[in-house]
């Protein structure tokens, strides 16, 4: 029976760091006619050629199967260096999917915290958004508070809590330390301003409530 050595192309296309399928000869088989072993050799590169693209893509299980039927063949028509190349294949694939593993959990993890900065980021703006909007309307209240106060010889405790933007029972028991410290009095539920102090007055309101 004449010797064959079939023809081992290279594949361009292929990656550089893989290899292809070893060159076969066909041996006498009395099963398997030489026809038939080369048909098969063909069969299991065309199956090894589709792994390796697979594998490209980085679709490992799909990769895995094919090398799987190529092995399955070479075992056919004894070709133990293509089972040997497909073992190498194998450790080739499983070393590449636990990388591509590993990367994927990586850039995962690395979106995930990118995601939870970019959500705490947009709290802390928001939150300082809050703050001084809040700090405006303080400064305004104590502005306007300011203009009435001083163009006024009294002002109602229900007025005066409502331009603080307190609750009214809080402002009528601070009125009564407010009399004794700068000098006002109170009558009517009013606080009359008289010759106190009215600027040391406003000054101690913006300290207190202006916050």
């Amino acid at each position: 029976m004449a010797i064959k050595n079939s023809e081992n192309k290279r594949d361009e296309n292929l990656p550089g760091h893989l290899i292809e399928m070893p060159a076969f000869i066909v041996k006498e088989n009395p099963r398997i006619s030489e026809a038939e072993q080369l048909r098969l050799e063909k069969r299991a590169r065309i199956f090894f050629k589709e792994a390796m693209v697979k594998m490209r893509g980085r679709q490992w299980d799909l990769a895995l199967q094919d090398l799987e039927e190529t092995r399955r063949i070479c075992k056919i028509i004894n070709w133990p260096e293509g089972s040997a190349r497909i073992d190498e294949m194998r450790e080739m694939l499983a070393s590449k999917k636990s990388s591509d593993s590993i990367e994927t959990h990586s850039r995962v993890a690395r979106e995930r915290f990118n995601k939870n900065q970019s959500a705490r980021a947009q709290r802390v703006s928001a939150e300082h958004a809050r703050l001084d909007q809040m700090h405006e309307a303080a400064r305004e209240r104590m502005l306007k508070l300011r203009n009435v106060i001083q163009s006024s010889k009294n002002l109602e405790i229900g007025r005066l809590a409502g331009m603080l933007d307190l609750d009214e029972a809080f402002v009528k028991n601070q009125a009564s330390c407010w009399v004794d410290q700068f000098g006002f009095k109170i009558s009517s539920n009013k606080i009359i301003f008289g010759n106190g102090k009215i600027d040391d007055f406003i000054d101690a309101l913006d300290k207190q409530f202006s916050s």
